[in-house]
């Protein structure tokens, strides 16, 4: 007898909760792009710069670069197109590597937090909103695209240590081998990380340690660069800028200060009882530290993919302080403390008792940390505005050419120069020609018949016989007091210097 087979049940709407929560998230994306988009302008930084070649995968490979770099990044943007267009397109993908990063962070950290929509939001939240991720996507640089790699290898071998064998299992499970084979190709300070996973997997995680093999494909995919590692020296910079307490002061605070009303209400009190204002930087620290810390004793609590962001931020900082011995740990370095401190920030405080005391911590906690990026956001955008000179400059060096005559454009700081030259020549820097009219400069190069010189050292102009492009905030007291002000515009400015004035 035949058995009619019961209809399928009718899909469940989504909650409301669940609808309110993907709403942030749009306005989190939303928030994003109205932040980065306008930095999409700027004039290209000498890092950028440093990305950009001419050549094939094999002339890439074998570039100084690769040893400080990694050449996945440079393959992408330099093989198919000429530099000028690969930089525009480099900044596109990084900007786009930034927003997935947001929706991404929100799913990972919802996942890490129990399936608490409040502590991914958290997560959303960090990425959205912090200047560091904020000024890298619409940079030709890879800690957006790193960042979004990073994510999406968390979120994989989350799913992978949790799924129940099967195919499902095996998806998740190519995806997060895949991540971790590109990650050490697209940035160095992944070979770190990816340990500090494996050994969580391997002493932490009792049951699947096997899955740490899945990182042997990764360690053996990043021969081929060890050398280019150890021996290739022309691109280092020296560790000597500033003591490890500096650097991991800056990580682990992640360049931020407490939230603005906080301060406003506790500084004038603690300098009248102490005589000092208080260590603000140190308050950001303690406080990632304290998260961190939870996170590691409540490790039996915590869901695989909480884990492995712990294991994550464990490997950025360990790794800053052993390769920060040998090569300068860029301030860039926060977007990758950011990326995974941002999911356990939200999180952590998800793995206390009690559904009423976990929202209200991970509310608390949240606020503290993105109640800080506001001020923080406001502070750098100062400095991110310094490359505003770089295009005004291409498009009015025209209409200051009766006052310049035969004098010379003088770019400070010199590394600058070569960023002033992609802007104008839209060529690689190798290409750039030394003519007769650069003599008494170096750095230098000739564009159209005009001379463009560097100088680190400006003083008050008097020595110099040129347009002074300055580029930076930091001025000494008195610079270019003796020249003519063409433009100022405190970040950046545009001086006549004369010689002997």
């Amino acid at each position: 007898m035949d058995v009619a087979a019961a209809p399928p049940p009718a899909p469940s709407r989504p909650s409301r909760g669940w609808v309110v929560a993907w709403g942030v998230v749009a306005a989190l994306v939303a928030l994003g792009v109205v932040l980065r988009w306008p930095l999409m302008t700027l004039g290209f930084t000498s890092d950028e710069v440093a990305n950009v070649s001419n050549g094939t995968f094999a002339q890439i490979f074998d570039n100084p670069e690769t040893g400080v770099n990694p050449p996945l990044w440079r393959w992408l943007w330099n093989v198919p197109v000429d530099a000028w267009t690969g930089a525009g397109l480099a900044r596109y993908a990084s900007l786009a590597s930034s927003l997935l990063a947001i929706v991404l962070g929100f799913v990972v950290g919802r996942r890490a937090g129990r399936g608490l929509a409040l502590a991914g939001l958290v997560a959303a939240c960090m990425l959205a909103v912090h200047p560091f991720p904020v000024r890298y996507a619409a940079l030709h640089r890879i800690y957006a695209f790193w960042s979004l790699l990073a994510l999406v290898h968390v979120w994989a071998m989350g799913h992978a240590l949790d799924a129940e064998p099967g195919r499902r299992r095996l998806r998740w499970a190519a995806v997060a081998v895949l991540t971790a084979m590109v990650l050490p190709w697209v940035h160095y300070f992944s070979v770190p990380v990816l340990l500090s996973l494996g050994i969580a997997i391997l002493v932490g995680m009792p049951g699947r340690r096997r899955w740490v093999l899945a990182y042997v494909p990764a360690a053996l995919g990043v021969l081929p660069l060890v050398p280019y590692v150890l021996f290739e020296e022309g691109r280092r910079v020296a560790p000597d800028r500033e003591p490890m307490s500096e650097l991991l002061l800056k990580l682990t605070s992640m360049d931020l200060h407490p939230p603005a009303p906080v301060l406003a209400v506790v500084s004038k009190p603690w300098f009248q009882l102490t005589g000092h204002y208080p260590a603000i930087g140190l308050w950001m620290e303690v406080s990632t530290a304290a998260v961190l810390v939870a996170g590691l004793l409540l490790w039996r609590r915590a869901p695989s993919t909480l884990r492995l962001a712990l294991a994550g931020a464990v490997g950025v900082l360990a790794g800053a302080m052993v390769l920060g011995r040998v090569q300068y740990v860029r301030p860039a370095t926060v977007v990758m403390v950011v990326t995974f401190v941002g999911v356990a920030i939200g999180a952590v405080p998800s793995l206390l008792p009690g559904r009423r005391a976990r929202q209200v911590a991970v509310l608390v906690v949240g606020a503290w940390f993105c109640g800080a990026l506001p001020t923080a956001l406001s502070r750098e955008a100062a400095y991110w505005h310094a490359d505003e000179a770089l295009p005004y400059v291409v498009a009015n060096a025209s209409s200051w050419e009766a006052t310049r005559g035969d004098r010379a454009f003088i770019v400070s700081p010199a590394h600058r120069l070569w960023s002033m030259w992609f802007q104008l020549a839209h060529q690689v820097p190798r290409l750039a020609h030394r003519g007769p009219r650069c003599e008494g400069y170096d750095p230098c190069f000739e564009h159209e018949g005009v001379a463009w010189g560097g100088v680190d050292e400006v003083g008050d102009g008097h020595l110099l016989d040129g347009i002074v492009v300055s580029i930076g905030a930091w001025r000494v007291a008195g610079y270019a007091s003796t020249c003519t002000v063409i433009r100022d515009e405190g970040s950046w400015g545009i001086f006549d210097c004369r010689r002997g004035r």
